[in-house]
Order: structure tokens, then sequence, then C-alpha cells
């Protein structure tokens, strides 16, 4: 499964992000929020890139 995520706002260490969903559809995870440092390491760089992040069951051992 992979949901998408919009800049929503900054805080001191984390960047905001909202689910970016259908207007009939309930979030599935609704909001993000992710460490800057983080964000630099994957080449976030402006308010206008999505994030996409995928999810998925990992099977027991």
């Amino acid at each position: 499964m992979q949901i998408l995520f919009e800049f929503e706002r900054e805080t001191k260490n984390t960047v905001r992000f909202q689910e970016i969903h259908g207007a009939q559809e309930l979030p599935i995870v609704g909001t993000l929020y992710v460490r800057k440092d983080t964000l630099s390491t994957l080449g976030y760089t402006s308010d206008r890139d999505i994030l996409k992040v995928n999810i998925s069951k990992e099977e027991n051992a």
C-alpha cells in the first residue's frame, strides 16, 4: 500500500505532512511528522515535494 503526503507546516525539528486522499475517502494515516535531518538524507528540498510512504505487512519468520 502506498500513501502520499503533502507539506503542511514546519516545526522546530520536524516537518508535518498531511495525507493526500480523495474527498470521499477516510485517511489511512492522517498526519505524519518526519525529522528534518531525515528528510535531507532523502533529498527533500521543497515544501512542494510529495512524500510517498509504503506500508506492508511482514511475514513472521
